[in-house]
């Protein structure tokens, strides 16, 4: 193992749920550790309920040195609803793969693992999209990123 994963919440009660406790958290918990500890940060974490209005580009802009997994979702800004990267859900969304990966480039450090994070209700529907959805978010993202 060669360091520990920490992912920021959208509410609350789960911290840490806004950059400033992100940053403190992450200071404290790397004073003294054999392994460090960096962020798994969700696009669609940070919503109003965390006193943070929704701007997952001021928080990567702000805290990429310090991530190595990116939780991918589309969202419209006011709630984490996970929605797949499809054109229905990118019409309402706000998430751009270019502009994301355009931040990790300028500010991340290191390898950083993507992962589609997408939900879907638990219906014959929903099972019959699932794959679909993924296989077209997949392709979305396949198209942005470096070779």
């Amino acid at each position: 193992m060669k360091y520990l994963l920490l992912e920021p919440m959208s509410i609350h009660r789960e911290p840490p749920h806004t950059i400033e406790e992100t940053i403190q958290i992450m200071e404290k918990i790397n004073q003294d550790t054999p392994l460090p500890f960096y962020l798994c940060l969700d696009l669609g974490h940070g919503k109003k309920s965390s006193h943070n209005p929704l701007n997952p580009y001021q928080w990567l802009e702000e805290l990429a040195p310090r991530v190595r997994s990116l939780h991918l979702q589309q969202t419209d800004g006011k709630s984490s609803p996970h929605w797949p990267f499809t054109p229905e859900y990118n019409q309402k969304g706000i998430i751009s793969p270019t502009r994301v990966i355009e931040i990790l480039e300028r500010g991340g450090k290191g390898d950083i693992y993507l992962f589609l994070e997408l939900f879907h209700s638990r219906t014959e529907e929903g099972d019959r999209k699932l794959l679909a959805d993924y296989r077209e978010s997949v392709r979305l993202w396949k198209k942005y990123l470096p070779d």
